[in-house]
């Protein structure tokens, strides 16, 4: 397989990836993912010329993959049960009787979870971890 083919197959290996078992974004802000994984599958399971043009890049059928694509995301998991799975398996951490995952703290408090974390590491508690 030459370069590019392979680079456009990884393209289509991450979108099978997104759609199936949730989009892997940085953000936290669980609505963007579970919005994302949906454009994954509508992209995976609709004709379009983008499609047949990544599809024809990485040598694939474009129509078998939307008919295999079919039938897995119809096995799938429903985005929102993917991600409250994730949510679930997560560390929580308390503040004010609430308990969300670091990176849920961080994205309400417009911070990067990385920098939180570091003050964490530092020895702060949460509260002040995420004071500006």
């Amino acid at each position: 397989m030459n370069g590019e083919r392979s680079l456009w197959a990884a393209v289509l290996l991450q979108a099978i990836e997104d759609a199936v078992e949730g989009a892997r974004l940085d953000q936290s802000d669980m609505a963007r993912k579970i919005d994302y994984t949906e454009v994954c599958r509508r992209y995976l399971t609709t004709p379009s010329r983008d499609l047949a043009e990544v599809c024809g890049l990485a040598g694939v059928d474009m129509e078998m993959l939307i008919e295999r694509m079919v039938k897995r995301i119809a096995a799938a998991p429903a985005p929102e049960e993917l991600f409250a799975r994730r949510r679930s398996r997560s560390k929580t951490y308390e503040l004010d009787g609430e308990h969300l995952s670091l990176a849920e703290w961080s994205d309400r408090h417009g911070m990067s979870v990385d920098v939180v974390r570091a003050r964490m590491r530092k020895g702060m508690g949460l509260r002040e971890a995420l004071a500006q």
